[in-house]
This record gives C-alpha cells, structure tokens and sequence, in this order.
C-alpha cells in the first residue's frame, strides 16, 4: 500500500485569515441593514393612518452596533415621542390591536431566513391576544365591567410581559 503525505504552509492561510474575517463582518452588516431596512419599509405600509401619519414617520432604524452577541439595529419608534404605537401594536380592553410592527418583523424574518429569533416573543404575543380577546368579549357580553376589565387588561400584560433581553 502506498502512503500519501500532505504538506500545508499555515502561515499564508493565518496570515490570510484577518483579513477574511474583517470582509465577512463588513458583508454581514450590510445584510443586517438591509433586513432593519427592509422592517421599517414593511412597517411604514402597515402602520395604521391616523390624521397626521405621525406614527409613519416615527418609524425609523438607529445606526447598527457591534455588540459582543454580533452586530444589532433597533428598529421601531425609539425617542420619537410618539406614544399610541404600543397602543396600536397590542390593543387596549377597548381597542383591538393592529400590529404593524410584528407583522414587518414576521415578514423580514421569514424572507432571511431568521424566523427562528421571532418565535419566542411571537407565542407570548399570541397569549397575551388572546387573553385580551377574552377580555374583550366578557365585556361585550356584559359580563365584566369596564373597571374590572382594565384591572383584568392590565394583569394580563404583567404577567404575559415581554422582556427584552439586556446586552452586557
């Protein structure tokens, strides 16, 4: 039988290897703009139209961050001073809600692929809508009041609470 020898110069792929990894990070943050950008596009069309498309043109993406998990953009309507848009993504006891948000987020997820990062908060989501239907149809019925429904309300976003998780 014969042998086989393979003889590899690791200086040239280390010496290489900075490099790549520079590129890779400059190619990735470009796709992590589009994506943010693409969410502030599909939530700009969701958005519910009031009078003066306040909450529209809140909606922006702050500059990206390297961050030691990866590169991170946050997306919504941060320090614009618009406050109905956690109203109008998650609903009150009387109004129901009109996600514009989530359903950018879902979308731009779906298209890169990343769809697995939008699941843990979208089943929380959910239980919190549906308890808040529930909610809304007791009181439909006449069987809860609307004092009784905004403590009711109010448990429910306490205890279906979302939190976002702090970066060190």
């Amino acid at each position: 039988m014969g042998g086989y020898s393979i003889n590899v110069d690791t200086k040239a792929f280390d010496a290489a290897l900075p490099a790549a990894i520079d590129e890779l990070e400059v190619i990735s943050e470009g796709y992590v703009v589009g994506v943010a950008d693409k969410v502030v596009a599909l939530a700009k069309g969701f958005a519910p139209k009031g009078k003066t498309l306040r909450l529209e043109a809140a909606i922006h993406a702050e500059a990206p961050q390297r961050t030691p998990r990866g590169i991170e953009i946050d997306v919504g309507t941060m320090g614009s001073g618009v406050r109905e848009d956690v109203y109008m993504e998650f609903g009150t006891y009387k109004d129901a809600p009109r996600a514009f948000m989530r359903k950018a987020l879902a979308i731009a997820a779906g298209a890169s692929g990343a769809a697995v990062y939008a699941a843990p908060r979208g089943s929380m989501l959910a239980r919190r809508l549906r308890a808040r239907a529930h909610i809304r149809k007791q009181m439909r019925r006449g069987q809860m009041t609307p004092a009784v429904a905004r403590l009711a309300s109010y448990t429910v976003s306490q205890r279906l609470r979302t939190r976002r998780r702090r970066t060190p």
